[in-house]
């Protein structure tokens, strides 16, 4: 009687803490049924042991429940205070986000305005050396190519610096849960390029310029320049890592020719219906620039597109190609630049000393080489003389 007795209440020692809810209930039942199979007494005895052993089951199951319930509202507690906490970082980063691209945007206006004035003080300083000590007809044919190139950087510094200050007014006018839409498609975008430009004596000046970019699920997969198909750019390519949209901003950098890009796409995400946009092949012509002079081979020409008002479009650099003579140009060296049909072209080379202060000097080509190029031409253009 008394070893039945002991059975009864003894029970094997289980780690339920390493068991699901489910799988304590079914092992304690699996023990209860094992100990009451063991009772051989009957009538009221046995019935009496029984009876204990389901109650003491019972018991075991509602505390089985209750420390599970007890675990799973902590649990619950401890998930809604790390959701809470995700929220708020998530909030604050997208603030600190928000106030980054800000600052972004602001800071290239700033740069702008700083390079304009260094560029301005410049022929400043040297228009009033070169009125002492030249003559009077000298010094005004000097200073009339002098103040038309301050025109056009002071023009170029201009534009750029209100579409600077136009986009970021809207940028900032986007609430800030708009940048939180996923975007899959064609779009109209803002490229803000910082870079040394020659007339300006390589001061860095930034200049937007309109495109389209494809996008793959918030990842800019293609950019191109005006639209066109043939001016795609390669930022995305070879920096796929940097190209995850944050807040409509993507930021890249060239470490070799140390320019910025910051591409910024706001219609999406200030209208429920951004138009459609398609790529085109027209308006593009093409310019390859070679020397038949060894010695400059390499130099590096700039090449402005002017508009009808000669204001500057758009300047890229490229470095002279050498051969021998035209027929035999290497057709795996020289590049076909594209270029907007349409703009004439002025062509300079880099930033050197004169006798009338620091400038880029003209090289000597053909005249009709900077005329404007007709839709998918492609103009083989000879650097007669460098000049430096």
């Amino acid at each position: 009687m008394k070893k039945i007795i002991l059975i009864s209440l003894f029970i094997p020692f289980i780690s339920f803490s390493q068991m699901s809810l489910e799988m304590e209930i079914t092992e304690l039942r699996r023990l209860e049924l094992s100990e009451l199979s063991k009772i051989q007494e009957g009538g009221t005895r046995g019935e009496a042991l029984k009876q204990e052993i389901r109650n003491k089951y019972y018991l075991l199951e509602q505390k089985a429940i209750s420390e599970y319930t007890r675990k799973e509202n902590i649990r619950k507690q401890n998930e809604e205070i790390a959701d809470a906490q995700k929220r708020e970082k998530n909030e604050y980063d997208k603030i600190q986000t928000n106030n980054y691209n800000q600052e972004v945007l602001n800071k290239l206006k700033q740069n702008q305005i700083q390079s304009q004035n260094n560029y301005n003080q410049e022929v400043s300083n040297t228009l009033n050396s070169l009125s002492r000590s030249m003559q009077a007809m000298q010094f005004q044919n000097i200073k009339r190519e002098l103040d038309r190139r301050i025109n056009v950087a002071n023009n170029f510094v201009s534009y750029h610096s209100d579409r600077i200050t136009k986009l970021t007014n809207l940028y900032n006018q986007v609430p800030k849960t708009n940048f939180s839409e996923i975007l899959n498609g064609l779009y109209s975008a803002h490229l803000f390029s910082s870079r040394k430009y020659s007339f300006v004596n390589n001061q860095e000046l930034v200049a937007e310029t309109n495109c389209l970019v494809k996008v793959e699920n918030n990842i800019v997969k293609n950019i191109y320049l005006y639209g066109k198909e043939n001016f795609e750019i390669d930022y995305p390519k070879e920096h796929a890592e940097n190209s995850q949209l944050s807040n409509g901003i993507v930021k890249y950098s060239n470490y070799e020719t140390l320019e910025t890009v910051t591409l910024l796409i706001l219609e999406p995400y200030l209208s429920k219906t951004p138009k459609e946009y398609s790529l085109t092949k027209d308006g593009v012509g093409y310019l390859t620039i070679w020397t038949d002079n060894k010695k400059e081979e390499g130099k590096i020409l700039y090449i402005q597109e002017l508009d009808d008002k000669g204001n500057v479009v758009r300047e890229i650099s490229t470095p002279l190609v050498y051969s021998k003579s035209e027929d035999v140009i290497d057709k795996d060296i020289a590049v076909k630049l594209p270029m907007n049909s349409g703009n004439s072209f002025l062509f300079f080379g880099e930033v050197t000393q004169t006798p009338y202060g620091r400038f880029p000097l003209y090289p000597k080509m053909s005249k009709k080489d900077m005329k404007a190029l007709k839709d998918g031409e492609e103009r083989i253009v000879k650097i007669k003389k460098y000049r430096e």
